[in-house]
């Protein structure tokens, strides 16, 4: 698809993902979903090479581009003269299943392994994505996640060395509350060693576990005291993990944000830095 878009031009990219499951109990189910087959990257460029991209990562039942318009201020990006673009992860978007009991599908309590496949998933055709970009002509590439795709930006950050930078707005570091293996239901008695075996796997791929390859002054974290859907304390442990990069630390919750100024600031100034804005 493509069609007009101010002095440039508005994309959906899409592209066959050739994403294997590593565990074969799980092959046939994952695989079962047709509509998760195909990768999809939504881009607004000026369609000049060596432009700069901002690559930005949506949130948890998110990845409509309409969306991540207004969520990521895309139009005001644009406006700095830089190419910006939108990653959809795997399960979510026009990747969603379509039966309403599914929409969820990328993380489940209860199949911590499944949800592991999901994440492995997503950067592996994060990667995709990326190459896709350089091979268009992108001059550098940044990352901002918001929420789940906070988490994602930061791993993809500890497993690739190729970024100019990442932001991580209120990130989701570790996934155990409120979404944890401990609100699993299940129809059969489960003994204290399985709960924390599950744990286990369901944490395996926390960002708190790795270390970035970029240079800690390419990491912005923006972060609010009293979010509840990603636990600031995570956040604050992450922080120290990781050597304390630049951070901004708000008032509010994961959605309302009373100094929200302040993260535009973070932000603005931080693309300033990176040589992403004049």
């Amino acid at each position: 698809e493509r069609r007009p878009y101010r002095d440039g031009e508005y994309q959906l990219i899409s592209f066959p993902s050739a994403y294997v499951p590593r565990n074969p109990l799980l092959r046939g189910r994952y695989l079962a979903h047709p509509r998760n087959a195909d990768a999809y990257m939504a881009r607004w460029t000026h369609g000049r090479s060596g432009t700069k991209t901002v690559l930005c990562l949506h949130g948890y039942l998110l990845g409509t581009p309409r969306q991540a318009h207004r969520m990521f201020r895309i139009q005001k990006l644009f406006g700095l003269g830089l190419d910006v673009a939108l990653f959809i992860a795997p399960f979510h978007g026009r990747r969603a299943p379509l039966s309403k009991d599914q929409l969820g599908f990328f993380l489940q309590p209860d199949d911590p392994a499944m949800t592991c496949e999901c994440v492995g998933h997503a950067m592996y055709d994060l990667k995709g994505a990326c190459g896709i970009l350089r091979q268009l002509g992108a001059g550098g590439i940044g990352l901002i996640g918001a929420s789940l795709g906070g988490y994602l930006a930061a791993l993809y950050a500890c497993l690739q060395a190729d970024l100019d930078f990442i932001a991580l707005m209120v990130p989701a570091v570790n996934l155990s509350r409120p979404l944890g293996t401990d609100t699993a239901r299940f129809t059969f008695p489960v003994d204290p060693l399985l709960r924390r075996k599950m744990q286990q796997v369901w944490e395996l791929h926390s960002p708190l576990h790795f270390s970035p390859k970029i240079p800690r002054e390419n990491i912005l974290i923006v972060a609010s005291r009293g979010d509840l859907l990603c636990p600031f304390e995570f956040v604050q442990l992450l922080c120290e993990r990781w050597g304390r990069p630049e951070h901004c630390f708000l008032r509010g919750g994961h959605w309302l944000i009373f100094n929200s100024e302040q993260r535009g600031k973070a932000w603005y100034s931080f693309l300033q830095r990176m040589g992403y804005a004049g």
